[in-house]
């Protein structure tokens, strides 16, 4: 009982601290964005027409341009547009950079090769807000049914949860997948990974997961309580033994999730990687929330309608 109740204690204590300041710097903050979904500065560079080489001499004078000015590539997101014809540069914060400037020398580049007689460049330098355009405004709308789809999944697990495992199985069940969106949430605030496009599938990845996962174990809880009856073991004692069962299971899982966040990572693409990221984030905090949250919320309540008795 006393290892119990260390794990109990430390389990209190981890998701509190996680909670506490989460919430704080995300309450402070919100939540970190990546560039495309924040308040910054755009620079279009494009030309009328694909002739010779125009595409290649095009992003090398511009990129060349850039590092006479002292930009770096980590300063900027960059994308293609119109079969690269049209090269987009996002700022987070405003550079010293004129649309004439850019314009001269890219032309002064183009017009040095005769293949690219009668290519005229064209350059854009605006500020540009967070809730622009119609992506982050359909983000918005996918977030919003997503959550929606959570919450409905939520009531259906703890029906079942609530039938097939009765009271405890089902509060424990949902109690670790509420703490482990929660938890998500809270660790985003704190590691600032970004949050759009993907930050709700994250919080969904992690309350299916904590959810599934607690299913299977306050089901072993169930089962050992029966074959524990002769032994005449508390609720508390069959949560420990358990957990000791269960380990392997959540290691196992742990390590299929990280190793799932890696392969995304090794594609090197900056949206994959903040993916990977809170891949990474909801399977830990899941992992956490089912595997001390579940069995422990089970004994608690069944050893109170066992005293009642």
């Amino acid at each position: 009982m006393n290892a119990l109740n260390k794990k109990y204690k430390l389990f209190i204590v981890i998701s509190l601290v996680l909670l506490v300041v989460g919430m704080t710097i995300f309450g402070i903050f919100g939540f970190n964005q990546a560039i495309d979904f924040k308040k910054g500065y755009e620079v279009r560079v494009s030309i009328d027409n694909n002739v010779g080489n125009a595409k290649s001499v095009l992003e090398d004078a511009t990129e060349s341009y850039f590092d006479a000015k002292g930009i770096v590539s980590a300063e900027y997101a960059f994308q293609k547009m119109d079969d690269g014809k049209t090269l987009v540069y996002k700022f987070r914060e405003k550079i010293s950079a004129t649309e004439s400037d850019i314009e001269t020398y890219v032309q002064n580049k183009l017009d040095t090769d005769v293949k690219n007689n009668g290519v005229a460049v064209g350059a854009g330098v605006v500020e540009v807000d967070a809730f622009y355009g119609e992506v982050l405004g359909n983000d918005y709308f996918e977030v919003g049914w997503l959550l929606l789809a959570l919450g409905i999944g939520v009531v259906i697990t703890y029906v079942y949860a609530l039938i097939m495992e009765k009271l405890s199985g089902a509060t424990a069940t949902v109690g670790a997948s509420l703490l482990a969106s929660l938890l998500f949430v809270a660790v985003m605030g704190i590691t600032r990974i970004p949050a759009y496009p993907f930050v709700g599938y994250g919080i969904a990845l992690a309350a299916v997961l904590a959810a599934a996962l607690s299913i299977a174990t306050v089901g072993r809880c169930k089962e050992e309580l029966k074959n524990s009856a002769s032994a005449k073991l508390n609720t508390w004692q069959i949560a420990d033994k358990v957990m000791k069962y269960e380990g392997k299971k959540y290691l196992f899982t742990v390590v299929a999730v990280l190793i799932a966040a890696v392969a995304l990572v090794a594609f090197i693409v900056p949206y994959l990687i903040i993916a990977a990221g809170q891949m990474a984030i909801a399977g830990l905090c899941a992992c956490f929330a089912a595997y001390f949250g579940a069995p422990l919320v089970w004994a608690a309540i069944k050893g109170s309608k066992k005293k009642k008795a």
